[in-house]
């Protein structure tokens, strides 16, 4: 019991075997965008979403850069501070005289 397929056949069962459905439908709905419209609309989108990212990024990176100079300022005071505090200890004045350390 043999198959007989004419050559049309055989080519449709061979692009069907291989999902090219999808790719056609896939061609022609691209294609209808194109004459639409909506491709250039889509891609105007697509160029904005892209600007508005970039923004973002740019933002974030200013964020990062102010919240690590302010973690720096805030090192740099603590330990003036508590160098202060070690030389007024060295002078000789009582611990209970210094006001209390922050945070304790």
């Amino acid at each position: 019991m043999g198959l007989d397929l004419t050559t049309a056949q055989a080519w449709a069962a061979i692009l069907a075997a291989i999902g090219a459905g999808a790719v056609v439908r896939d061609l022609v709905a691209g294609f209808i965008k194109w004459l639409s419209g909506a491709a250039g609309r889509e891609r105007g989108r697509n160029a904005d979403l892209v600007a508005q990212r970039d923004d973002a990024y740019t933002r974030l990176r200013a964020a990062e850069t102010e919240r690590d100079d302010a973690y720096r300022a805030r090192r740099l005071y603590a330990e003036h501070a508590s160098t202060l505090r070690g030389m007024l200890l060295e002078r000789g004045v009582p611990p209970a005289e210094l006001p209390p350390w922050p945070g304790t």
